[in-house]
């Protein structure tokens, strides 16, 4: 498999200067060396990383998304090549990469591609939006990629017509659940009227997203938070990731929010940041509880900006479920899926199983309520709009949390 990379092309001696991107990789021992169309700053350039830039660097974000369609492209010929029993070769893959970019910027402006609108589209979302959703964003586009193969780099987004539409919800369909599905098509239909707001197309075809179904809220009990909190973890790495997870259960807190928590956003009393929602900043304020104040204590001598250590959010969800199974976390809850098609599954795990990064913030909302805190309060504190869908789905929760109890205290 080719590994492309990415390198700044710049004379020996240089120390300033825009100099040449270039993607290089080797295809049966023989290296392809390609000017990517990107010029670039000697001043931010970087030797480690997937990108030889920093991120100081004003044009990263941009520059970002473009290198990644490019790397898909490369990969994509690729697919097409071992599916039709062509030999790759340098010559070959320089041949598609020069189908697609020689004379391209000339007609960009009349001829610009299905990938080219993507890419500009994702750009205005990173810019201007919250990164959870640019990421989901970025993912339901990357299905719509996925079903158009290197079509997406030819056709053009007057051809996204009804019937593709409806070929990409039956090619969805195949395989997922039905929250993927129309999360994907929700994407799709916001996408296509961006393109509208534009100008791009002339009018929005018809787009039939479907409706998600619930999911089952896990979350820990207070008790269970503070078994967590007080079991000895094997490793120091299970340990930190541990205590940041206990840390969101008494705040709130969402991962990237507490990965991003930096040591001037703690008070005496409490913690002050910011998040940005629907295109603006709101400040949330949170006060300490004792755990999260020892916590923070805990790691206040860390070296760096941040208050908390923390790891990937791919990671850490890993590493959570090694850290609920030495906690004892084995309560088996039923979590039933809907797919695509209708049909409802259901099976029965263990919270070790099912435990992510998410699962504490949801804690927290389930643990509140149940102790009786205020819905006002509670939402001051998390960033939900008072009487919002996401937070109705809690009232079921606590609910079914008081029959439990009253089954349990009274044996019915």
């Amino acid at each position: 498999m080719i590994n492309p990379k990415f390198h700044l092309q710049s004379p020996k001696g240089a120390v300033d200067g825009d100099f040449p991107l270039l993607m290089l990789f080797s295809v049966n021992g023989k290296r392809l060396q390609y000017y990517t169309g990107i010029r670039m700053p000697k001043k931010y350039q970087v030797k480690t990383g997937k990108y030889p830039f920093s991120n100081k660097w004003q044009e990263a974000p941009g520059v970002k998304i473009k290198l990644d369609a490019l790397v898909r492209f490369v990969y994509s010929i690729e697919t097409d090549l071992i599916s039709e029993g062509i030999t790759q070769t340098v010559d070959v893959y320089r041949a598609e990469l020069d189908k697609r970019f020689k004379g391209r910027e000339v007609e960009k402006a009349k001829t610009a591609t299905l990938e080219d609108r993507i890419a500009e589209y994702l750009l205005h979302v990173k810019t201007n939006l919250a990164n959870n959703t640019f990421r989901s964003t970025q993912s339901g586009l990357n299905h719509f990629r996925s079903f158009l193969g290197n079509k997406v780099n030819t056709m053009t987004i007057h051809e996204v017509t009804e019937p593709v539409i409806e070929r990409f919800n039956e090619y969805l369909k195949e395989d997922r659940l039905n929250n993927t599905v129309v999360k994907a098509m929700q994407v799709l239909r916001t996408f296509i009227q961006y393109c509208y707001k534009k100008k791009y197309i002339a009018a929005v075809p018809t787009l039939e997203t479907g409706s998600p179904n619930n999911i089952t809220v896990i979350h820990l009990s207070h008790d269970e938070v503070m078994k967590m909190a007080y079991t000895p973890m094997p490793s120091p790495t299970l340990e930190r990731v541990r205590d940041f997870f206990v840390f969101g259960c008494f705040t709130g807190m969402r991962y990237s929010d507490i990965a991003g928590l930096k040591k001037t956003n703690v008070y005496k009393d409490h913690i002050k940041f910011f998040i940005q929602k629907s295109g603006s900043t709101q400040t949330l304020t949170v006060p300490f509880t004792p755990m999260s104040k020892l916590i923070l204590e805990k790691y206040k001598d860390t070296p760096g900006p941040y208050a908390l250590p923390s790891i990937s959010n791919q990671k850490t969800n890993d590493y959570l479920k090694e850290v609920a199974f030495y906690s004892g976390l084995n309560t088996t809850v039923e979590v039933a899926h809907k797919t695509a098609v209708g049909k409802i599954e259901k099976v029965e795990q263990s919270k070790a199983e099912l435990i992510s990064c998410h699962t504490s913030r949801k804690s927290f909302i389930t643990i509140a309520m149940t102790l009786g805190m205020p819905e006002s309060v509670i939402v001051s504190i998390t960033g939900h709009t008072k009487g919002s869908k996401a937070f109705h789905k809690y009232y079921d929760v606590v609910n079914q949390t008081k029959f439990d109890q009253m089954n349990k205290i009274f044996n019915l």
